[in-house]
């Protein structure tokens, strides 16, 4: 059995104190999904390119973290043109090397994409 996809085409944000990674996955009608990923600024600029390359891509959707408080710039700038997820819960990260941390947060990016691709994230997302 097959998960229905509801979002053809979303995006996954990692925020971070002076940047965000952005993950746009843009499945096909053959059910074939592609990634391409963007780092941003958080300055008023940089959040401003990163609304624009979404909406470029024709990408309303946007599922985004909301530990700490560097998500608030973020939402503010996105938040009239797109749907925005926040997850209120995420996965521990723990104290490892950078390059497993790296390798983590990029896995954990495209996990919760999947997820608001077919509408199972539901339970741990707050809807603004």
């Amino acid at each position: 059995m097959a998960l229905k996809i509801m979002y053809q085409i979303c995006c996954g944000i990692d925020v971070h104190k002076t940047f965000v990674v952005a993950c746009i996955a843009a499945t096909n009608s053959k059910g074939v999904t592609t990634y391409k990923s963007h780092r941003f600024s958080t300055c008023t600029k940089g959040l401003k390119e990163l609304l624009q390359w979404l909406i470029e891509s024709n990408c309303k959707d946007v599922c985004m973290e909301s530990t700490g408080k560097y998500w608030i710039p973020v939402y503010n700038v996105l938040e009239k043109d797109c749907s925005i997820y926040k997850i209120v819960s995420r996965f521990p990260i723990f104290n490892w090397e950078t390059l497993f941390r790296t390798l983590l947060e990029k896995a954990l990016k495209r996990f919760w994409i999947r997820f608001l691709k077919i509408l199972l994230i539901l339970p741990l997302i707050l809807n603004l």
